[in-house]
């Protein structure tokens, strides 16, 4: 049987998408929106709807518009549940999780996975068990609380592997590997995530590859060896622009560019954030936003622009505190009091810098709270 117009329509989106087209895509998803309420009805109908919003909300995710991409997922629930379909409903949840997670809204992501936990364990559909304990070990993780994270993420990479699921392998590693550098055990970070790269090589999942080599590029930055991490960085920047994912570039491109005036190179990391800085000012991403303030705090400093150092540090102290992640800000907070005590003194060098130490120990980041201990003794 031939399929109708509106089954073409979506096909034709998803190629649409395949292609990076984001805008035609979306424009004809609306299209066999549109085309669904001509030649279906009742319960196919409904279900065709589903299925086309959830493309939506997907093209609209990858494309930064998350405001859109939650709108799409509030249809698909809606019909979810008058369908009764439970299956659907957990889908829903989980990608609504993710979604608001990217804007930062813990409580709120913490509640979609919650209840996509418990209805994907009444129905016993272990795959999106498996997925919705990623999400919300990645919530918990961004909020500190490292021994319950690592705990979902080990849940979840059992029922991957008893599913020989490599993509909830792939996904449970990654945020073992996140968890493991907040703790400063960098080693142990590139262990979990290099094995993560390897499913989804398998999986083909570029986003996820993108992530994950973005990260992999982080804990060698972290461990000082800034060539290591700008060598991953730009495979990372390799991935996601050939996957047509913004975002993911832009995060490269503003690591690198923070690698480059760890290595003397500002005005090589000014052609770097500046690219960023253009991908961030369309996305709705305030932890991005953040960060490439704390990144343009240090490119001017080393340019000797004390005054632009400074406004850029407070801008991202004042972005970083509406999202609440403690390790994060303790970042920006210890880069902030290194700047001031270069700049303005040593006093108010350390009373950021105990500042940042009150962050990690918050995030329960011991070595990273030791780390900033002992540059203050060496301020004193």
């Amino acid at each position: 049987m031939p399929p109708t117009q509106a089954e073409a329509e979506l096909q034709k989106a998803r190629a649409d998408f395949e292609k990076r087209a984001y805008e035609p895509a979306i424009a004809r998803c609306k299209g066999a929106l549109a085309l669904v309420d001509k030649e279906m009805s009742g319960v196919t109908a409904q279900r065709q709807r589903a299925t086309i919003l959830q493309l939506l909300s997907e093209i609209t995710d990858v494309s930064g518009n998350w405001v859109d991409a939650l709108l799409y997922l509030d249809g698909v629930t809606q019909i979810a549940v008058s369908l009764n379909d439970n299956k659907l409903a957990v889908e829903s949840l989980i990608q609504a999780g993710k979604v608001v997670s990217k804007k930062g809204k813990w409580e709120d992501a913490l509640r979609k996975f919650d209840r996509a936990e418990q209805l994907s364990r009444k129905q016993g559909i272990h795959r999106l068990l498996a997925r919705a304990l990623v999400g919300k070990g990645i919530v918990l993780w961004r909020q500190g609380q490292h021994a319950d994270a690592a705990h979902q993420a080990e849940s979840a990479a059992k029922i991957g592997e008893s599913l020989g699921d490599p993509q909830i392998q792939g996904e449970s590693l990654a945020l073992i590997g996140s968890v493991r550098y907040d703790q400063g055990n960098y080693p142990s970070s590139i262990e979990a995530l290099e094995r993560s790269r390897k499913f989804f090589d398998i999986t083909k999942d570029q986003y996820e590859l993108a992530r994950v080599l973005n990260n992999i590029g982080e804990t060698y930055r972290a461990m000082g060896d800034n060539e290591a991490a700008i060598k991953n960085l730009e495979l990372c920047l390799k991935v996601s622009e050939g996957s047509g994912n913004r975002r993911n570039a832009g995060y490269a491109m503003m690591n690198i560019a923070d690698c480059k005036v760890r290595l003397g190179d500002a005005k090589g990391a000014k052609v770097h954030a500046t690219k960023a800085n253009d991908i961030f000012a369309t996305l709705e991403d305030k932890y991005a936003l953040a960060n490439i303030s704390m990144v343009w705090g240090k490119i001017h400093a080393a340019l000797g622009e004390s005054a632009n150092a400074k406004s850029c540090f407070e801008k991202a102290l004042e972005t970083m505190s509406v999202l609440a992640i403690p390790y994060d800000m303790g970042i920006i907070q210890m880069e902030y009091g290194r700047f001031l005590a270069k700049s303005s003194g040593s006093e108010e060098g350390r009373a950021m810098l105990k500042r940042a130490g009150r962050s990690f120990e918050l995030a329960g980041a011991r070595e990273m709270a030791s780390k900033v201990q002992r540059e203050m003794q060496a301020l004193a």
